[in-house]
């Protein structure tokens, strides 16, 4: 439609009339492409396609297909098209759908009536409804979505415009008459809509059904729009040409794709003939039929070129989604997918590392995507920033609470080889301090002095956090790592105080434990509002927890008490005194290491916990009888590690230990 570019519409009629003739070069051949059409023999039809090296063009043979089958079905159906055409608006269109499909049983009937083309069943219910002047037009819509469904099963993923819908007729009408009938209920968005269609512009159309919210089935809707518009346009122009009954459908087709096929050697008729249904000009449109011998075909024709048409025009006013910032990662872990909002903890592990009930520590790498470019205003810049809410206060990340993190590269002129500048690449990085001019040229040197490889770019965010994605980047966009987070900042941790010696339970009242909080990003126009942003998404709860682990071992040997001290050998008794305690706990364990042959087989304390309420970390005297131990030196590990994990990495990990030996024995001592 207006706006599209009739000369796209016109190259595509071409490209169809080539390959229809083509193919229709072979009866045979020809017969199973219309065959394997109607059995959705998706194999078949590209084996097809492929032989005459079509396969490039599977959505315009289809879409010929389609509108031919539909044209033969609501004849057959409905009866010969009135010479006059009906008058009704788009609302009450809507209406009558909404009627009709909110009836169960009777749209399964429906349905069913088109798919065997029975006559009698659709005609009944025609009338028992009363809608007999919606007859055709609600029988090309239904075939239609039968039609473009089919045509995603023959053609996707050739033509991604496809997937829009559900593989199953009943429930693809169902959901796009919910979508109707929402419209049809809204008439001052309905009224905005059939005008832009009537004007055949796409720039009234779109901003009403965006501002309507109708973004997400807009497809479903502009579906419906062109069942409505086709219709009434082809009874306009056909009306000098009323069809004639089709003895031999198969011959009939046919003859209508010899017909066709003819288009590719008349570039400037066909041209006209586009921009006749285009401006709906009865006139001139029944002219050209009659000049092309296109008079028994009229109907075929109209409706083919229509709904060629009026799928541009679906493209204009509902063109794919541009991405939009998102907020999406904490390092490997999906923000909703990944971590539990009810704990904080992740739920599962993640490129084999991280687990359930692990928090996050360290340095946060938070991962999402921000184009350089507005999604809703092109050619305006975009910023984003990042903050941490804890108790209802919020805090922009800015300054000492980033940890150094790379976000993408840029492109930039620079002398790498002495040669003179040429385009390469730089690497960005977003930190706290250490920001980097744009451009970033070394200081003045000698012609045919190497640069060397630039360096890297830093950006660092203004007081309120704001981060403008540099417009040279690659992809044009931040797609990945967006900021760094330096937790222990804010949440520093740091070695508890247990506040008892190794052996003894920690006091509930010295336990150290972590924090929740929430991670929001915001995402706006470069001078646009912050308040509310153009986007925001958020992380409601993550655990955060940089406490070291509490980790005391001794011997009862070493210290007063004992019969020993640190300097002497031990002989019959051994008693390791272990206290260990983190609020997530990876793995804990008791390990004695030693060089004697043969080394003692001992079975001693280890595990893992969360640590849920109360004091429950892992604490004991560990006694051993070490009188038939081999003389030699021995080391007692107690090995612990956090379950906590940066997202990238997780904690590696770490053990405390103490020495001692068993010295020579008295002759009476037993070895």
């Amino acid at each position: 439609m207006a706006g599209s570019g009739n000369q796209d519409l016109t190259q595509d009629v071409i490209q169809t009339s080539d390959a229809l003739g083509r193919i229709a070069q072979d009866e045979n051949a020809f017969r199973l492409l219309v065959e394997s059409f109607r059995a959705q023999d998706y194999e078949t039809f590209h084996d097809l396609l492929g032989r005459y090296q079509l396969g490039d063009r599977c959505d315009l043979v289809c879409n010929w297909l389609c509108s031919k089958e539909c044209v033969l079905i609501c004849f057959e159906l409905c009866g010969p098209p009135p010479q006059e055409p009906v008058n009704f608006g788009l609302r009450e269109y809507g209406e009558v759908i909404a009627r009709i499909t909110a009836d169960e049983e009777v749209l399964e009937s429906l349905v069913g009536a088109v798919i065997e083309r029975d006559e009698r069943a659709f005609q009944s219910i025609v009338e028992k409804l009363g809608v007999q002047r919606f007859c055709h037009y609600i029988c090309h819509w239904i075939c239609t979505i039968r039609c473009r469904l089919i045509c995603e099963i023959l053609c996707a993923p050739a033509n991604p415009l496809y997937l829009i819908g559900s593989p199953h007729l009943e429930e693809a009408i169902q959901q796009a008459s919910s979508f109707i009938a929402r419209l049809a209920a809204d008439p001052g968005t309905l009224e905005i809509v059939e005008k832009g269609v009537l004007a055949r512009n796409c720039d009234i159309v779109r901003p009403a059904l965006e501002r309507a919210g109708f973004q997400g089935s807009c497809r479903w809707v502009c579906e419906w729009i062109c069942s409505w518009r086709c219709v009434r346009v082809c009874l306009l122009l056909c009306r000098p040409y009323p069809p004639v009954r089709i003895e031999r459908e198969f011959d009939e087709i046919y003859a209508f794709a010899g017909a066709v096929a003819g288009l590719v050697k008349q570039p400037e008729l066909t041209a006209r003939l586009v921009d006749a249904v285009e401006s709906e000009n009865a006139d001139a449109y029944a002219g050209l039929v009659k000049e092309l011998g296109f008079t028994r075909y009229c109907h075929q024709l109209c409706h083919w070129l229509c709904y060629l048409s009026c799928w541009r025009f679906c493209v204009c006013i509902c063109p794919p989604p541009r991405p939009h910032p998102w907020f999406t990662h904490v390092g490997h872990f999906h923000i909703y997918g990944d971590i539990d909002s009810g704990t904080g903890l992740t739920n599962k592990a993640v490129l084999s590392h991280g687990g359930p009930n692990y928090g996050f520590f360290d340095c946060l790498e938070l991962r999402g995507f921000c184009p350089a470019d507005s999604p809703t205003s092109p050619g305006i810049g975009m910023r984003y920033r990042f903050l941490y809410e804890r108790g209802g206060s919020r805090t922009p990340l800015v300054g000492s609470l980033l940890c150094p993190v790379i976000v993408g590269s840029r492109t930039i002129f620079w002398d790498v080889n002495g040669t003179g500048l040429e385009e390469t690449f730089q690497t960005v990085m977003i930190a706290g301090s250490g920001a980097t001019p744009d451009p970033t040229p070394p200081p003045v040197v000698p012609p045919g002095t190497p640069w060397g490889p630039p360096p890297t770019h830093v950006i660092v965010p203004d007081v309120d956090g704001w981060i403008t994605v540099d417009p040279n980047a690659l992809g044009n966009s931040f797609n990945g790592a967006l900021i760094g987070f330096n937790s222990p900042v804010p949440f520093p941790g740091g070695d508890p105080m247990p506040g008892v010696s190794a052996g003894a339970q920690v006091p509930n009242a010295n336990l150290k434990n972590g924090v929740d909080i929430a991670i929001i990003f915001e995402a706006t126009r470069v001078g646009g509002p912050v308040s509310p942003p153009d986007f925001t998404n958020s992380l409601s709860r993550i655990h955060i927890n940089n406490w070291n682990v509490v980790a005391l071992l001794d011997l009862l040997q070493f210290h007063s008490g004992g019969t020993s001290n640190p300097c002497s050998p031990l002989t019959t008794d051994l008693d390791v005194e272990y206290t260990t305690d983190h609020e997530l706990m990876a793995s804990w364990s008791l390990t004695l290491e030693t060089a004697a042959s043969p080394a003692p087989v001992i079975s001693w304390p280890s595990g893992t916990f969360t640590r849920t309420a109360g004091a429950n970390s892992a604490f004991g005297t560990q006694h051993e009888n070490i009188s038939t131990w081999p003389t030699c030196s021995y080391t007692v590990k107690l090995n612990f590690r956090r379950a906590l994990t940066t997202g990238l990495v997780d904690d590696g990990g770490s053990f405390i230990y103490k020495t001692f030996c068993i010295g020579l024995r008295s002759r009476r001592e037993p070895r």
